[in-house]
This record gives C-alpha cells, structure tokens and sequence, in this order.
C-alpha cells in the first residue's frame, strides 16, 4: 500500500508547519510555480513520503 497527498492535504501540513513553499520545492526538487499548481490541485501527479523526505 502506498500512503499519497493530495495538493490541498499537502499544502495544509506544510503551512501548520510553518515551512515556505520554495523551501519545500528545493527539498523535493520542484520549482515552486510546479509546486504550487500540485498544492492547488492543477497537476495530477500525487506527492509520495518518499519525494517529500
């Protein structure tokens, strides 16, 4: 079984955490316009625990 987020799921962990959207985009290897659309539900492509660690 593989555990996803969605874009609005994602978008609220990271906000209760406090961490910027272009510091998670660096993270995960993202430009933060791409992430942003993800968080916003434009792209498709579900965000993994492992994309994100």
């Amino acid at each position: 079984m593989s555990l996803t987020y969605d874009g609005p799921t994602l978008r609220a962990i990271r906000e209760s955490m406090g961490v910027p959207l272009r510091r998670v985009a660096r993270q995960v290897g993202m430009s933060h316009g791409h992430l942003s659309k993800v968080e916003r539900g434009e792209h498709g492509r579900p965000i993994t625990p492992t994309r994100l660690s």
